[in-house]
């Protein structure tokens, strides 16, 4: 996805809907708090800083328009990732040949952070604009809490 221009990056306060959209709604945000989170998805440092805070007053970005960016408000691109640990949880579920919606579902619920997770740890850090995330990422499974 696109890296906003740091030099006429616009503030501006999201709407409930962007915050919903990218999983930053309290409901959401409970739920991740909640979870059972497996070891395996802390070992190597993965960061939950949002998990279980409400937002805030959070910030996001928008893109401006500026010299260094010729007028276009973004510089350069950066990935968004997401991690599935094969752990005694979610090997039986391969093994069983289940769907990938069952997989995902088990994953994020053992602790593994989403596409659009990563994505919204971008936004509220003033790297990317929602929209590139939204447009990055497929819609996240939904976990019955």
């Amino acid at each position: 996805m696109r890296v906003l221009c740091q030099s006429c990056k616009v503030a501006y306060r999201p709407t409930d809907y962007e915050l919903t959209q990218l999983g930053l709604d309290a409901e959401r945000l409970a739920w991740k708090a909640r979870r059972q989170i497996s070891p395996k998805y802390t070992v190597h440092g993965l960061d939950y800083e949002f998990v279980g805070q409400t937002m805030r007053d959070p910030v996001f970005y928008k893109p401006g328009g500026c010299d260094q960016c010729m007028n276009k408000g973004f510089v350069g691109r950066r990935g968004i990732y997401e991690l599935l640990v094969i752990d005694d949880a979610v090997g039986p579920l391969i093994l069983k040949s289940a769907d990938a919606v069952t997989i995902k579902r088990m994953a994020i619920t053992q602790g593994m952070d989403t596409m659009r997770d990563d994505g919204a740890r971008k936004v509220l850090r003033g790297i990317t604009t929602v929209e590139e995330v939204l447009a990055a990422t497929q819609e996240d499974v939904i976990v019955d809490s």
